[in-house]
């Protein structure tokens, strides 16, 4: 009867760890189920979320904010490559001597002031002005003063005054102005 006991003994507890092995099982198999939702349900809010971004829209932001920096960078780069010019009062006068030439005017005096220095908002630079009189006709005095802004572009053309000595004579204008150039000095 031993062997009966025993037998039955293992048979029942068998059975119980089946039932106990079932259980977990089960438990195991639900929290699976809660997690697999749970899931689901933030998924479906990133999703939501996801679609609420405008991802063309930041990317055509982000193209046209490149743009503009790049526009903006060539722009200091080639402002500061033009103020860069070292201020030497001989170059300039041979440049407005050229221009002049050029035009078809005569440079009669050119008086230069010592060379400044100053900063306007941190930003270092010189200044050198020139007083000019120039002597030609009216329309070439006009084109002397369309000529230098073009070709000095840091430069200010100040106080023109042009005197016409006899309206019937061809070369009978003067014109007397002072002239100030800025220079970006780059400490």
């Amino acid at each position: 009867m031993k062997a009966k006991i025993n037998k039955r003994l293992w048979l029942m507890m068998a059975t119980g760890v089946f039932l106990v092995a079932l259980t977990a099982l089960g438990a195991a198999y639900l929290g699976q189920i809660r997690e697999q939702k749970r899931l689901a349900a933030e998924i479906a809010d990133t999703k939501a979320q996801t679609r609420a971004i405008s991802v063309t829209n930041i990317e055509s932001q982000r193209s046209s904010v490149n743009v503009t920096l790049l526009k903006y960078s060539t722009d200091i780069q080639n402002t500061t490559a033009q103020l860069t010019v070292p201020l030497v009062a001989t170059d300039i006068f041979h440049q407005l001597l050229t221009i002049a030439d050029n035009v078809g005017v005569h440079v009669s005096v050119i008086g230069s002031s010592v060379q400044s220095r100053s900063v306007i908002s941190g930003i270092p630079y010189q200044t050198i002005s020139l007083d000019l009189s120039v002597k030609g006709t009216e329309q070439d005095l006009y084109g002397f003063v369309d000529s230098v802004s073009k070709s000095i572009p840091t430069g200010v053309i100040q106080n023109i005054n042009i005197r016409i000595s006899n309206a019937a004579s061809t070369a009978g204008a003067e014109m007397t102005t002072k002239l100030t150039i800025y220079s970006y000095r780059g400490e």
